[in-house]
Parts: C-alpha cells; structure tokens; sequence
C-alpha cells in the first residue's frame, strides 16, 4: 500500500524559455502538477512531499498549503533534489514512491502496480518501450542475457532546433508523426518514478552524497548503480509508453495535451456523445457533455462548460463558462459566461458575452449579445447587437438594431412601482 511519495518539482524549465515554470503550464484546462497530484492521491499516496526550488511561491500556491514542501535552492540533479527530503525519508517505513511532477498523463492504477510489484528488491521503476527516434531525454535500460537490470545508459544529448532549416538538430520528439519504419525500432527507457525501500535509499543517499560531494550533480540514476553495485536487486514494471512521457520541452508539452484530449474526448464519447473529428475539438477536462449532443469539427469547450442533453454544437464553435440547455443547437458561434435555456438557436457568426437566454430563443446571423438579458421566445434578428438589454417575453427586435442599456416600458413601469413599493 502506498503511504508516503516525494514529487521533485524544483526544476528550472529552461527548455520550455519561458518566465512561467513548466509544471504550471496548462494541459487540458489544468496545470501539469496537479495531475500528478491527483494521480498520486488517487492511488493512495496520504503524505506528499514536493521539493521546490524554480517558482517555488507560484508552485506552491498552485499545489496547496497542505501539502509539505522541501526546498532545493541550487538544481543539483534528481538525486540531490531526493536527498533535501531526507528529513521526511527517515519518518518513512517500508517503500517511497520518487516521481517527477512533469508526468501528468500518469494514471493512479499505474502507480498502484508499481507499488504492487516491489518485493524482495531494493528499487523498481517503470520503464516503457518508446521509438529510439523519439528518446532524447529517457536514460536507456541495460539488461544482461538473462533480462537482470544491470545498469541504466545516460540519455542522449538533446539539441534544441537552432534554424528552421536545421535537420540535423534532433528527431520530433512526437511519435505520432514518425514514419512507421523509425516506429519499429524500439528502445526500453526508465520512466524517471522509482519505488524505492526507504531504508536502503537513505544509506545510498548518504554515500552517494558524501562521493559526489556538495558542489557535483548527482541523478536518482547514480543511486540505481550503487545499488546495483552493492548487490541489491532492481526490477523494471513495464508500462504503456503513453502514460509516462515526461514533459521538458514544447512539443512535448503538445503531445501531453493532445494524448489527454484524446482520453477526455473518449471518456464523453463512451456517454453517449457524438463527437465527430475528436482530434479537431479541444475539450477541458471539466467540462460536462450530455448525452444524445452532437459536437462538431474544430469546436473547443474550456473552463467548466456545461452542455446539457440532446445539444448541437456546430463546427468552429468556442464555449467558455458557458452552461447550454437542453435540446440548443449553436452554429459557429462564440459564448463567454453565459446561460442559455432549452430549445434556443444561435445562427452562425454570433457572440454571446455574460448574457442570459431564455427557452425557445432565436439568435440569428451576425450578432452580438453583451450583458443581457432575454426571457422566454426572444427573437434577435440578424446583423444585431444589443448590450445591456433587458427583453420580455415575445419581444423581437429587427435586423440591423443596436440598443444599449435598454429596459422594456413593462419593466420600467415595474422597477418604478418597486421604488414607490419600499419608498420610506
């Protein structure tokens, strides 16, 4: 049973060259930490330590104070990153989960089999079979002709692209677009999540350390060699190549976020929804789908839409907190922060922003909505804008209007007779 996991989260992100760290960069709708830390409490993990060093405030902010933090001021590699948590390693009985926090397509049952399967051995790691084409940053793992782990090969150097004409700075790392003979040749690689027997981690911790000395960088792979070395078994779970790829640069960054869309759009379709070009639509992770809806082409849903039952949503269309009706259909059109009841129409070419719809509207061509709202069989007709309007029921307003901070004479009349109502 997994009891305690230590997260190394202090990486730098230069390869991302970007001012945000690389665990807060967005996958789905969500910052990448915080699906290792789902993952991680889904599988049981009931102390978390992550040790911090780059953005260490904005990571922590992200993650929550509950958690217990321990700080790497200088990026000393993995295996120093491991040996700030000391503190907590020695409160720890039994084994430790090590994982990196750029994984975020890990799944918590992964986890649990990792933790399973450590027995009589002094440290198990997942590894995954990967194109050689795409390794550029996973060390490879060496077996012995009878299959024992023998060692671990240091990752190949990784070249970012310096010109656009520039072939010869690395492969994709996108294994999707690498031509099926380049699929076929495969390498074993670790993963970088280790489940380590406490105990033997920190001795090795405290040798390896005292070797290596303050100012030199050692990785949790060194740690794997001295184990080796001193006799210890290692054992490799292997695991689907998909769920570990670690996230370092920004195509990377695109894989993760494409493979989890493609999870989220086959989770909604598995409920009864259409989705009809899943790897055209973006869809955050939550969002909530009815069944019996229809999405079409090139459409992204984000930032908690709700779209209810038996729903259209045309192609090109963009949804943001955005809660849709039953029984709407919506063509290529824009919806920010709004609400819109059952059985509504919106015609291509329309944005709707902080309104609210009845049921049974219709919204035509070329029209823009802002802060509004319209009751029950409202009818905007084409090349319309209104903006801080309050409609009845029945209205219809003409092709070509443009009205702001309108009030119908009913509820002027009634917002008058309210002032009179409570008038001391």
């Amino acid at each position: 049973m997994l009891k305690g996991a230590l997260v190394l989260a202090a990486g730098t992100s230069s390869r991302m060259d970007s001012r945000i760290s690389k665990l807060l960069q967005p996958v789905a709708g969500k910052p990448m930490i915080l699906w290792v830390k789902e993952a991680l409490t889904k599988a049981g993990a009931q102390d978390q330590v992550y040790v911090v060093g780059y953005q260490q405030a904005e990571i922590r902010k992200t993650v929550g104070e509950n958690m217990i933090y321990m700080l790497q001021n200088r990026p000393l590699g993995t295996g120093h990153a491991t040996a700030k948590a000391a503190s907590f390693l020695e409160g720890v009985k039994g084994e430790v989960l090590v994982c990196p926090a750029d994984i975020p397509l890990i799944r918590p049952q992964t986890l649990i089999n990792l933790v399973n399967n450590f027995s009589d051995c002094a440290c198990a790691f997942i590894s995954a079979e990967i194109p050689k084409a795409a390794n550029l940053t996973y060390e490879e793992v060496i077996r012995s002709a009878d299959h024992r782990i023998i060692g671990l090969k240091a990752a190949p150097t990784c070249n970012l692209i310096s010109d656009f004409f520039d072939a010869a700075s690395g492969p994709l790392t996108r294994s999707r677009y690498l031509t099926p003979q380049k699929l076929k040749e495969t390498v074993e690689v670790s993963s970088g999540i280790y489940c380590f027997d406490t105990s033997l981690l920190l001795s090795a911790l405290g040798k390896i350390g005292a070797r290596m000395g303050n100012d030199k960088t050692y990785e949790l792979s060194d740690i794997i060699r001295l184990l080796l070395a001193d006799g210890h078994q290692v054992k490799a779970i292997p695991a689907n190549s998909l769920e570990v790829l670690g996230v370092k640069t920004r195509p990377e960054l695109d894989d993760a976020a494409y493979l989890m869309n493609q999870r989220i759009c086959a989770y909604h379709m598995n409920r009864g929804v259409t989705i009809i070009d899943p790897d055209s639509c973006i869809i955050d992770y939550n969002v909530s789908i009815g069944s019996d809806s229809v999405i079409g082409p090139q459409v992204v849903l984000t930032q908690g839409t709700q779209i209810s039952n038996n729903c259209r949503i045309g192609a090109f269309s963009s949804l943001q907190s955005a809660f849709i009706g039953e029984n709407t259909k919506i063509e290529r059109a824009v919806l920010q922060e709004c609400k819109l009841g059952q059985d509504n129409l919106i015609e291509p070419f329309t944005e709707i922003r902080q309104s609210v719809l009845g049921d049974n509207c219709r919204v035509e061509s070329f029209t823009l909505l802002k802060n509004s709202q319209l009751a029950d069989n409202v009818i905007v007709h084409d090349h319309s804008s209104l903006a801080f309007v309050q409609a009845e029921k029945l209205q219809e307003f003409k092709s070509g209007t443009i009205i702001k901070d309108y009030r119908s004479q009913k509820l002027q009349e009634r917002q008058e007779l309210e002032n009179r109502k409570y008038k001391w």
